[in-house]
């Protein structure tokens, strides 16, 4: 796999501006030819300003066996010369630029593709390929425009696929391809072109699309692709295996030459005698060659772009049995102010789960059940249950609440207050796994408290495990776990229209984590969630997706020099009083602001190092599994300070 040229050019043009006219060919032709694979030629001219425009797409005229293999064919070189002497014939001063191609989802990272790609490459460092993913027929149009890495193109110059050379070009799977940016010119030639077509009765079969089971080829496809991939990786992981099992044998054989030589020439060296060659094991043993990484690279590569595109088909066929015509709402609420807020000696002797709300507590429940109520009476729901017969209630409530007395408490006053409601159904689920985060049983002396607080802030909240308890990601594996239960309840029929969850407040956001899919940076910027705020997520009517509607405080919302010790303290004293243990005759002996004084540095240190190191996760992650928060995921612009506002 190593070839000639030595040295990797980077290319010059980082986006590619295709004519509407050519994408309407290449769509047009592998669309109308699916499930065959097509390939094609793109051809255009580069600009002064290193700008690719793509003029147009001309289909090799057969299908292809394999993605990739009319690329390097003499037939499809042929027809690809033919087509730019004719053109040049008739005046065009066109070159060629690239391929298209038509695959299913990661079946197109191939050899026969990769080497065509790179041999292009060190040509013309601008050659690129575009990829029409097929599992997107009928839906949205689905191309993506690659080139090969400078990471991969110099590995395969070295021509060393082995595990050290992988490391030493900083290469894996995720960064064998990056993406170009694709810019279509002429868009209102397309809206021509649909506007003229004729509007012909549609069959019944035509509306396949919009039953149920509308992607259920593409998606059985999907599987049967990851499925080979699998197989063709495991076949390679095999021999990966026993090359690594014959060569621990062979050192374990020299580890115990080498024994046996050192004594010998031990007994040798008592009785006066010359010492053997301790060295001489290497031309005695031969080890075994690593097998090369490169299939490895690529069947990984193709795995994880097939698993993302199940991904999304599960998620739209999860949206399609729950979603429709549902407008779902999931509150999450924290119990209001517990004894434990306000009494740092309470768990050294009550159990976390007995801990109780107080006077206030209840105070906030209650005020919780208002608000609930005026939203229940909001003119949506009374139309929604006036507008005929129907299965679904839309005032039906189910609540999930954590089984600690406080939560209990939390959730029975907020029922209190609507239960006499006109058409208010609900029902009451005590869920373990949505428990507060364990930090032990009865906590230990103030003294050891404080190192565990100082030792967490450093360390990190997420990550952190509390002696004899747990961090925040054995509570994020919990609220996982809870989710899927979740998505199972969303496909009955008569699941209620609002979903409560009384709960914690580390919980709720691990839950949000995990929903939204954050990063653990972005968890460690969370602030807290104050006592009996709903935390609004609203079902979007169009996609089935939830909007979060509540924006979330951060301490990334805050300059460098307003984090200081008072803002902390807001933020932490509840937690610190909450989980500390101090003696009852001096509730003060904890030296909270040396805690305070650790955790704003913590905070501070953070915010630099965190964004560093997702930066850096991201450029290797070519931009793919690391988020941030954005606006489509909290909706701020469109948010409500409380739950009376909505809808």
């Amino acid at each position: 796999m190593s070839i000639k040229q030595t040295k990797y050019s980077a290319p010059t043009a980082s986006k590619i501006h295709i004519e509407s006219s050519a994408l309407l060919t290449l769509l047009r032709h592998t669309s109308e030819n699916y499930p065959s694979l097509y390939s094609g030629t793109l051809l255009g001219f580069e600009s002064d300003e290193g700008k690719i425009d793509i003029t147009h797409a001309y289909p090799y005229p057969y299908p292809d066996q394999y993605e990739g293999g009319s690329l390097r064919s003499r037939n499809g070189g042929k027809y690809q010369q033919d087509i730019l002497e004719s053109l040049k014939k008739l005046g065009y001063g066109i070159e060629f630029q690239g391929w298209f191609q038509s695959a299913t989802s990661g079946n197109f990272v191939t050899n026969q593709l990769v080497d065509t790609l790179v041999q292009q490459q060190l040509a013309n460092p601008n050659t690129f390929i575009l990829i029409h993913n097929m599992a997107s027929v009928g839906k949205e149009v689905d191309v993506i425009g690659y080139r090969l890495t400078e990471n991969f193109v110099t590995t395969y110059l070295d021509g060393k696929w082995k595990s050290r050379d992988l490391e030493v070009h900083k290469l894996s799977y995720f960064n064998i391809f990056e993406e170009v940016e694709l810019q279509i010119d002429n868009q209102y030639l397309v809206s021509t072109y649909i506007a003229g077509l004729p509007t012909t009765a549609q069959s019944e079969a035509e509306y396949d699309v919009l039953k149920l089971t509308s992607n259920q080829n593409v998606t059985a496809q999907l599987l049967e692709s990851l499925y080979g991939q699998i197989d063709s990786y495991n076949y390679d992981q095999n021999n990966f295996n026993y090359y690594q099992r014959h060569l621990q044998k062979e050192h374990a054989k020299i580890s115990q030459w080498k024994s046996q030589r050192k004594l010998e020439n031990i007994e040798r060296s008592r009785a006066g005698e010359k010492e053997l060659d301790p060295n001489e094991w290497k031309t005695l043993f031969k080890l075994p060659v690593e097998p090369s990484r490169y299939n490895n690279l690529l069947h990984s590569h193709a795995i994880d772009v097939l698993a993302d595109d199940i991904l999304k088909k599960c998620d739209e066929e999860l949206t399609k049995s729950s979603a429709i015509e549902r407008k779902l709402y999931i509150l999450l609420v924290r119990h209001g102010e517990s004894e434990g807020n306000c009494d740092k000696s309470v768990n050294r002797f009550i159990a976390n789960h007995k801990v109780v709300l107080t006077e206030t507590g209840h105070k906030q429940a209650r005020n919780a059940g208002v608000v609930l109520r005026s939203f229940l009476s909001h003119d949506q729901f009374e139309k929604c249950n006036k507008s005929g017969p129907s299965s679904r209630n839309c005032k039906s409530i189910s609540f999930y609440t954590s089984p600690y007395s406080r939560a209990r408490q939390t959730c029975t006053d907020i029922i209190n207050e609507i239960k006499d409601l006109p058409d208010v159904e609900y029902s009451v689920n005590e869920e373990p796994r949505m428990r507060e985060q364990d930090f032990g049983n009865f906590q230990s002396t103030p003294e050891e408290m404080e190192k565990v607080w100082e030792e967490r802030a450093h360390y990190g909240h997420f990550f952190y495990r509390i002696p004899h308890g747990e961090s925040a990601a054995d509570v994020y594996d919990r609220a996982a776990s809870f989710n899927e239960s979740l998505f199972r309840q969303f496909r009955q029929k008569d699941f209620p229209n609002i979903l409560v969850l009384v709960t914690h407040g580390i919980w709720a956001r691990v839950f949000l984590m995990k929903w939204f899919r954050w990063s653990y940076e972005e968890f460690e910027s969370l602030r807290n969630i104050p006592h009996c705020q709903y935390i609004i997520m609203k079902q979007d009517e169009t996609t089935g997706k939830y909007d979060l509607k509540t924006p979330l405080k951060t301490w990334d919302d805050l300059p460098e020099e307003d984090i200081d010790d008072y803002e902390v303290t807001k933020e932490i004293g509840d937690e610190v009083s909450f989980n500390s243990k101090n003696k009852l005759q001096n509730p003060k002996d904890l030296d909270i602001h040396s805690i305070i004084k650790a955790q704003t540095t913590a905070i501070r240190e953070a915010r630099n190092k965190d964004k560093h190191i997702l930066h850096q996760y991201k450029k290797l992650m070519n931009g793919h599994g690391a988020s941030r928060f954005k606006m489509e995921n909290q909706s701020a612009a469109n948010s409500a300070d409380t739950l009376e506002k909505e809808p």
